[in-house]
């Protein structure tokens, strides 16, 4: 018999089966199938089991060193399987009824399967995948129904795998991600997705990179793919999301996991994803086996170490889900070289932050079984039975009633409902209601002046008031306070800030106001100057820090009161920085105040200003809805003087959409349509030319649906701001920033007293004037929102006192306050805004805008004879508001506001169409806002030619006859507005096909019908395989096209009607590919059908 001359040794029952097989001296590689069979018939059970282990790893097996032919291996595996199906044990049978033991079978699997994936999907549980080998894996989707207790067929994976993983979502979809398709080297980057009511199957985007044996998860609308493996050695940290609503995204890359696992589980509860257990290199002789769990804080997008596993567990990732708030991990196994099945259950409890060990065992030691939940009933389906190395398939279904089976151990206490606090002279009196029955007492925590908590008190359970005495005069203080009991300690409750009073509080013991935001003067490769304003002259001195973006601040410098310009000279070329900056005093310091978010230049280019801008920043998009979404951008280098963004709408032309200013990084685009196509690009401007274009990742839009109605209290404002004080007078201001409150709750308080009611105001309030005040004495304001289903918590304006009335009025006096502003003219790119002094005791002007209903930010200061401004830096359909206050020498008057407006768009054409079409004429049509177009000129193009003008039209007509058409020729027509400076701007429309004689010949009576669907794949070839469905009604030829990195689409192919495939071979490297096809006809061309985005 020729056999194998080496074999690296499993164990020694493995040893001993093959060496009844093996013949010593022998040299040649190759297996005779009939000796093996002719081999193995004398050999044991045990043998033949161990046996069958082995040959299920030969193939692509890291421990073997030769290679056999795939006929001879089918063999093996036919010879081998069958004594392995004469050596399975019998499982053990359903433990009998007893209190402590309930676990019962129902009809087993179909198939033997193991590593397999088990979802309940309406109220159905789906088994995919799963190996009866090391290598070979099962096609069929069977599912399982808990009313009638019967398996059926579901068909086919799309795409056999196996170590891949699965989730489900809508309960109607599942979506398969990555897997192997044979030994360990083989792992694949596919992701589809499964429709359980149509059985059909959608290619996704790939998968950024090969995955098997990594864990997912359905989070906030998103499908995340956590560590894994890409070979079978290569253990990743990789963490990659897919939006569930739009597919075009692709994959986005998130925060990696703190260390690299596979077959490692995952679960999500409570805003986190909890990524258990797992293995190193399972085929590694040290291979290391983990406890770890590590968790994904969504809201912070942070990774930290949470509580560990009992024990060292891995190859539970399809065993593994959330029950009762909650997460279980079912069996697993201890041990990758010499794996043993568990028969244990671990639970962990969020709100105890413990893991525990569930009552009731197993019924048997199981390794990598499928688990889920139905209601109150534990499934576990299939897997191997006992010691790994015994290689028993299971195909065996239990079922565990969890309703009456482990109680809970007492809860950590909830936290106390509020902390209220009153100030008094050297102290600070607390109250909070009892917190329930079941705290053993409370810890109080203090902070002084925004530095961190530190504990104050701890207290008894009956507690509900503390008076806290070690306070010092002019400080400001915060308190926090929890329950705790044996099972752990609640969220924290916080206080409002509180200053305890002094016996005669004067107006000199406060902190300094803070100063204005950050300029900066220049920015070189090494150096920035920076400047800053002093506004309320109450600063002794500032206090300057730097960060590097994504960094923490640290100190820079402290300077003198009269320093307000900075230079920098310690900075690092091509570095992005930030500065803030805070008055000082001998009280405290005040408020941070920025500077913009700014990178020094590269000392590799040299600084001409004489030369076109460097480009910007690849363009993010954000908050895609049906009509809207928000871009973003960065200009690296500085050098933009403004910016040109373009939009392409389904693959079309890349069009104008507006003209911004350099200072402009954000542009919210809200004139999209539903369910449609968009991609933009942008480039910056200078005196001096053009940057090269920089592109966004294209998406659709999803479908217009309506939102629910959600009945919630709304979302609180934000942070009151005291505008100016008087003896007996203040205004205040607030943003809705969630733009969810119905009205508004004002609320006043003398420090050391309670709040009171000042006042119940509408929805578009966004400040008030309260002259209701007492002289020289210390309030705070508190606001809340309001809706018809409650009202949001308070937010807090800072500490401040009244002036005294000792200070005479007139000349020596803040001025009056100007008339409200009025706006005379209103363009697209600017707006005239008027007012009046009737006091006439200003001596200047502060004049600020806020866009959009944002922050107000200083505009322009203006003398004192000034009754007029025209704001020239406007930008058209935006939404602006104003406000002015007067300023003498000795302070500044309330603000008078401007009634909102919306600045007018640009010239711009809106649609071009062909509004009726014969042999002989075709009439077309657009719309567009013109307001100082000179002309408009009318274009036409065939196929495959130039642009000419067909005429020249006044800006008020909106159509044109074309009466020279030829009969089965194809037109494109152009709309170009010249504009008084000679420029031109333009819009398309779609191919208008003339009809003529040549239809009857072709044999069709109508424009085609456009293709269901196109994919496109991305080959390990290095091509882009395109697939199509062929039967498209009287199409005669389809039109294929391409659009590189959001580019125009170019026509890559014309093809025959019988085509339903094309492979594009010349695509590079490092781009992105949207494909889009048309059917044609000689009567028209279809609408076109899009792919997602290929990435190579």
């Amino acid at each position: 018999m020729k056999f194998f001359r080496r074999l690296q040794r499993r164990d020694a029952s493995t040893a001993s089966a093959w060496r009844k097989l093996r013949v010593e001296g022998l040299e040649r590689r190759e297996l005779l199938a009939a000796d093996v069979v002719a081999s193995v018939e004398s050999a044991t059970i045990d043998e033949a089991v161990s046996l069958n282990a082995a040959t299920s790893t030969l193939d692509g097996s890291a421990f073997l060193q030769w290679q056999l032919q795939a006929s001879d291996w089918q063999t093996l595996f036919a010879a081998t399987n069958a004594l392995s199906d004469r050596a399975r044990v019998s499982e053990p049978p359903a433990p009998a009824a007893s209190p402590a033991s309930s676990w019962s079978q129902l009809t087993s699997l179909p198939r033997l399967r193991a590593e397999h994936t088990a979802l309940e999907v309406g109220g159905k549980i789906y088994v995919l995948g799963g190996i009866y080998s090391h290598t070979q894996g099962f096609c069929e989707i069977d599912v399982y129904d808990p009313q009638t207790g019967e398996w059926s067929l579901a068909g086919d994976m799309a795409r056999c795998r196996h170590h891949f993983n699965a989730v489900s979502y809508a309960d109607r979809y599942i979506l398969v991600l990555g897997g192997k398709t044979g030994n360990d080297a083989s792992g694949v980057r596919w992701a589809d997705r499964f429709d359980t009511a149509t059985g059909e199957w959608t290619q996704l985007p790939a998968l950024p990179e090969v995955k098997w044996g990594g864990p997912a998860v359905v989070a906030e609308g998103r499908v995340h793919l956590l560590a894994g493996a890409w070979d079978s050695e290569g253990i990743s940290r990789s963490h990659y999301s897919l939006d569930l609503q739009d597919f075009a995204a692709g994959w986005r890359s998130e925060p990696r996991t703190l260390m690299p696992t596979v077959h490692s589980a995952a679960a999500y509860l409570d805003g986190k994803i909890y990524v258990m257990g797992g293995e190193g290199n399972h085929l590694h002789p040290a291979n290391e086996q983990f406890d770890v769990v590590q968790v994904y804080d969504l809201a912070t997008q942070s990774w930290s170490y949470g509580e560990s596993l009992p024990a060292p567990r891995n190859h539970m990732e399809t065993s593994t889900f959330v029950y009762g708030g909650e997460i279980w991990s079912v069996a697993g196994v201890d041990s990758s070289l010499t794996p043993r099945g568990q028969s244990d259950m671990f639970i962990y409890n969020p709100q105890l932050q413990q893991w525990r060990v569930y009552e009731q065992a197993l019924p048997s030691k199981f390794v990598s079984p499928a688990s889920l939940t139905i209601g109150d009933t534990l499934y576990v389906l299939g897997g191997w039975i006992g010691d790994w190395e015994l290689e028993r398939l299971s195909d065996k279904v239990w079922t565990l009633d969890l309703q009456d089976g482990d109680p809970l151990p007492t809860p950590a206490p909830g936290e106390p409902e509020s902390l209220d606090v009153e100030a008094a002279i050297g102290e600070v009196r607390l109250t909070w209601p009892d917190a329930g029955d079941i705290e053993s007492g409370y810890v109080l925590e203090r902070a002084i002046n925004d530095g961190a908590f530190e504990a104050l008190a701890t207290l008894d359970a009956d507690s509900t008031s503390h008076v806290d005495a070690s306070v010092a005069i002019g400080d400001v203080y915060s308190y926090r306070i929890a329950a705790f009991n044996s099972a752990g300690r609640s969220a924290y409750q916080y206080s409002s800030p509180i200053q305890p009073l002094g016996e005669t509080p004067v107006d000199d013991q406060l902190p300094p106001g803070p100063t204005s935001v950050i300029s900066l003067g220049g920015v070189a490769a090494r150096s920035a100057t920076l400047h800053w304003e002093d506004e309320l002259g109450t600063a002794a001195g500032y206090l300057l820090q730097r960060a590097v973006v994504g960094e923490k601040f640290f100190d820079l410098a402290s300077l003198p009161a009269e320093a307000t310009t900075y230079q920098d000279d310690g900075l690092l070329p091509a570095t992005p920085y930030s500065y803030r900056v805070a008055a000082t005093n001998s009280y405290g310091q005040s408020d941070f105040r920025y500077s913009p978010v700014f990178t020094t230049l590269s000392e590799e280019t040299p600084v001409n200003e004489a030369e076109p801008p460097s480009p910007p920043s690849a363009i993010t998009s954000s908050d895609v809805s049906s009509g809207s979404v928000t871009l973003a951008w960065s200009d690296p280098a500085g050098t933009a003087e403004g910016y040109s963004l373009q939009r392409s709408v389904n693959g079309g032309k890349f069009n104008d959409l507006i003209e911004l200013s350099a200072e402009t990084l954000v542009y919210s685009d809200a004139t999209l349509q539903p369910e449609t196509f968009y991609a933009y690009r942008i480039v910056a401007t200078n005196a001096y030319g053009s940057s090269a274009f920089r592109y966004s990742v294209p998406f659709t839009t999803p479908a217009d649906v309506a939102p629910p109605v959600e009945h919630n209290p709304p979302q609180p404002t934000s942070v009151i701001s005291i505008v100016s004080v008087t003896s007996r007078s203040s205004v205040v201001e607030w943003i809705d920033e969630q733009g969810t409150a119905e009205g508004f709750i004002l609320q006043r308080a003398v420090v050391a007293g309670k709040f009171v009611d000042v006042a119940t105001l509408p929805a578009d309030t966004t400040h008030y004037e309260d002259a209701s005040l007492s002289p020289a004495t210390q309030y705070s304001y508190r606001v809340a929102a309001t809706n018809e289903y409650g009202e949001s918590d308070f937010r807090y304006s800072p500490l401040f006192f009244t002036e005294s009335d000792e200070v005479p009025t007139g000349e020596v006096g803040p001025p009056s306050p100007t008339s409200p502003l009025e706006e005379s003219s209103v363009g697209s790119r600017s707006a005239t805004l008027n007012w009046s002094d009737p006091g006439g005791t200003a001596e200047e002007f502060l004049l600020q805008r806020s866009t959009s209903g944002g922050k107000y930010n200083d505009l322009v200061r203006l003398p004192a004879t000034a009754t007029e401004y025209t704001d020239a830096t406007l930008q058209p359909g935006t939404v602006y508001d104003y406000r002015i206050a007067a300023i003498n020498a000795y302070g500044q008057s309330s603000y008078r506001y401007s009634a909102p407006f919306t600045t007018t768009l640009d010239d711009s054409v809106v649609h071009i169409e062909a509004i009726d079409v014969s042999s002989n004429v075709v009439e077309i049509g657009w719309s567009a806002y013109l307001s100082d177009a000179m002309a408009i000129s009318l274009q036409r193009a065939s196929r495959g030619g130039r642009f000419v003008e067909l005429a020249r039209l006044p800006s008020s007509e909106m159509s044109y006859r074309d009466v020279a058409v030829a009969p089965g020729t194809t037109y494109f027509y152009r709309i170009a507005i010249i504009h008084p400076g000679g420029e031109e701007t333009y819009a398309y429309s779609e191919p208008v096909i003339i009809p003529g004689a040549v239809s009857s010949f072709l044999g069709v009576e109508s424009p085609p019908d456009a293709p269901t669907s196109l994919n496109a794949n991305y080959s390990s070839r290095g091509d882009v395989r395109l697939a199509w469905q062929r039967e498209v009604a009287n199409a005669t030829h389809f039109v294929v096209e391409r659009s590189v990195n959001g580019a125009a689409f170019q026509t890559i192919a014309v093809l025959g009607r019988s085509t339903d495939a094309y492979d594009d071979l010349e695509v590079d490297a490092g781009n992105w590919y949207v494909y889009r096809i048309s059917a044609l006809n000689s009567l028209g061309v279809s609408q076109p059908t899009f792919s997602g985005p290929v990435w190579t």
